[in-house]
């Protein structure tokens, strides 16, 4: 988990300024997925 994270860390810095909502739908999905694996 910290390794994908580490490594999704430059697109976070270089989208928020080019796609704040592009960003915003990643992070969802990114929540969306790590709660679906929690509560498997």
């Amino acid at each position: 988990m910290r390794f994908l994270h580490f490594r999704s860390v430059p697109s976070g810095i270089i989208f928020p300024h080019l796609y704040p909502s592009v960003h915003f739908t990643v992070q969802l999905l990114k929540l969306k997925s790590t709660y679906s694996i929690i509560k498997l």
